[in-house]
């Protein structure tokens, strides 16, 4: 059982843009009023979840940033989720793109979570990503973020 939880396996976005390599014992997953999401991926307790969602670029001002696209993301989880918002750092690599990272506390589904929101910027859209955990698992995270990092967008 404890090897099958680590044989990878790839899981994509309802449109194939985004691509993860996560554990097979992830599963999609549908999350509560956030029709938005283009991929939701949770782990076999669902102790740990991924979410990501893309906007495409064109429908957006040209000179619209991914910095302002993060802020509009914070926004609309302070309003839908309460979050809490660290520092924002820029990060080398989001799917493999270049992108930005901060640490959030939030509400998904009125569950406490504490985890990373990442965003970044393809040619056609922006990404949005929470890897998320309840505060207790916190400190586990970092698989999952590896795995948001390694990812691929079309």
């Amino acid at each position: 059982r404890e090897v099958a939880e680590w044989q990878m396996t790839q899981r994509s976005s309802r449109d194939g843009l985004v691509t993860l390599q996560v554990p097979g014992t992830w599963t999609l997953r549908r999350v509560a009023n956030d029709d938005e999401i283009d991929l939701a991926l949770g782990s076999m307790h669902d102790t740990f979840l991924i979410l990501e969602l893309h906007q495409a670029a064109s429908n957006l001002p040209p000179t619209f940033e991914t910095n302002a696209f993060l802020e509009t993301v914070k926004k609309v989880y302070v309003e839908r989720h309460s979050a809490k918002f660290g520092t924002t750092i820029p990060v080398s690599s989001v799917a493999g793109l270049p992108g930005l990272k901060v640490g959030v506390d939030c509400k998904i589904d009125g569950i406490p979570t504490r985890g990373f929101v990442f965003v970044t910027r393809s040619p056609t859209h922006f990404h949005m990503f929470l890897v998320a955990t309840s505060p207790n698992y916190a400190e586990l995270l970092a698989r999952p973020v590896q795995w948001v990092e390694q990812g691929s967008i079309q």
